[in-house]
């Protein structure tokens, strides 16, 4: 069996945070590197050979705190899960090496105070096959008060 990362193909994920008020001034904006799990690898290679069709297009947020490991398969605590808003290809090394996943959480998806402290992207509105997770810091957001939660996820082919 041939280990695709001992071939070259290796794939690095992270993620860019952005929450802004009501007025649009961003309170709070960080990039956190994070895990590209096992089964989002397999699902990779599924994608590839047309085995499966269900394209990665759904992010989650919750409130989980155990740090990610690759065995991860959900998240520890979702709050909401949204459909992306965009999926584009961009060149960072080469042409369309990375795949940005952007998704947009507003008091429309959940209104209340959340300390947010994890993220992952889903294959289905429900469940799913997971890509990749991380975890991070609290970032808290105050969605009754109009405060906006952006995320954006980028996965780049080594």
């Amino acid at each position: 069996m041939v280990n695709l990362e001992d071939r070259g193909l290796k794939f690095k994920g992270w993620v860019e945070i952005v929450v802004k008020d009501k007025d649009g001034n961003v309170k709070e904006k960080r990039k956190i590197d994070n895990v590209i799990v096992k089964v989002g690898k397999a699902e990779i290679l599924a994608l590839m050979s047309g085995l499966d069709d269900k394209v990665f297009k759904y992010v989650a947020i919750g409130t989980g705190i155990t740090p990610e490991t690759d065995d991860d398969t959900k998240l520890e605590s979702e709050v909401t899960r949204v459909q992306v808003g965009s999926i584009t290809q961009e060149t960072i090394e080469f042409t369309n090496d990375t795949v940005a996943w952007s998704a947009l959480f507003t008091a429309t998806q959940i209104n209340e105070r959340v300390p947010i402290t994890e993220a992952g992207i889903f294959n289905d509105s429900e469940g799913g096959v997971m890509l990749n997770r991380t975890v991070f810091d609290v970032v808290n957001v105050d969605f009754p008060a109009g405060d906006t939660f952006t995320i954006t996820w980028r996965v780049k082919v080594e």
